[in-house]
């Protein structure tokens, strides 16, 4: 399929439409437990040209990888999930709580914050050798998420992406997603809803075999200028897993041998350029062929008893390095 570049007129007409959704989240204080902002989607759901909006973007993102069925989680990615199905004519399959389908099924365990929760699927042999997308209403801590896509891979499926609607960064869930790739489309951070935003991944990279004292970085030779981890932006259909190893090449040459999810940073003020969220991961790479990024970056090992001076890091690098 040919698809032609969008112009700046449309995209800017779908990020005032995805604006136009967000203004109808519904804010709920202390659900479902004090202390917790709970964004109600109900008056999504009652405006059916915010729902057009919706089913837009996941169709522009998603259209040029190959989709055989679309799987929802219980209970509101069954609507979501249901209507995108529906909009490319694929099968709607889907993941529901423990005890909920008939016949046989696969369960899956995953941890919640107080225990363990079970998800399921029929277990008929539908799924073996499809390409699936998996759909919810809003990425959390990743659990569920994560549950999922073994469902799929142990039905013998391929996990193609996550789709949803609303993602909360802080809690993590792209990180415990890590390998697959993911959309949303309105993030909540510091309890505000922002339909902007730039997911990058940043790099705490080490030699892999040597007993060096601190990871590399990189000092930035473009605006914002200073010093940071190596990374950059995640692109679309990019998984956080594939978007580390191509950053950490063009940035510095080395080559990852093991990645692994520390923690996101996500504040509105981070970054000078605009709304980004930055998944950190921990590198172990072969860095004997250390080498900058022409024009943008100069590569040096770092001392972790004698850090740079604070101020030097940005994007909140130096911050997040002095907890380490």
């Amino acid at each position: 399929m040919e698809v032609s570049a969008k112009s700046s007129t449309e995209n800017d007409m779908e990020m005032n439409e995805m604006k136009r959704v967000a203004t109808l989240l519904r804010p709920v204080p202390d659900f479902p437990k004090p202390g917790i902002l709970f964004w109600d989607i109900e008056p999504v759901l009652r405006d059916f040209e915010a729902m057009n909006a919706i089913m837009n973007a996941f169709d522009d993102y998603w259209m040029l990888r190959t989709v055989d069925a679309v799987a929802g989680f219980d209970a509101r990615g069954f609507i979501f999930g249901s209507l995108l199905a529906a909009k490319w004519n694929l099968p709607f399959v889907q993941i529901r709580k423990k005890g909920k389908l008939p016949g046989k099924v696969v369960t899956q365990a995953y941890s919640l914050e107080y225990g363990e929760a079970e998800i399921e699927m029929i277990d008929d042999g539908f799924i073996a050798g499809k390409r699936v997308l998996l759909v919810d209403d809003l990425l959390a801590t990743g659990g569920t998420g994560a549950a999922g896509a073994l469902l799929i891979e142990r039905l013998k499926g391929i996990v193609v992406g996550f789709a949803c609607v609303t993602e909360i960064p802080i809690l993590g869930g792209r990180g415990k997603l890590m390998h697959y790739p993911v959309q949303s489309l309105i993030s909540v951070i510091e309890n505000t809803l922002v339909t902007d935003v730039e997911y990058c991944v940043d790099m705490l990279t080490f030699d892999h075999n040597s007993d060096r004292k601190g990871p590399i970085l990189v000092k930035r030779l473009s605006e914002p200028l200073g010093n940071a981890m190596p990374g950059g932006r995640i692109d679309d259909g990019e998984s956080v897993y594939a978007a580390a190893k191509r950053e950490l090449v063009e940035e510095t040459g080395c080559k990852a041998k093991r990645i692994s999810y520390l923690e996101t940073l996500a504040s509105l003020g981070r970054d000078p350029r605009g709304v980004k969220v930055s998944i950190v991961v921990n590198v172990e790479a072969d860095t004997s062929s250390l080498r900058g990024e022409p024009g943008k970056t100069i590569p040096f090992e770092a001392d972790m008893k004698n850090w740079p001076p604070m101020e030097t890091f940005v994007f909140g690098h130096g911050e997040f390095l002095s907890r380490i």
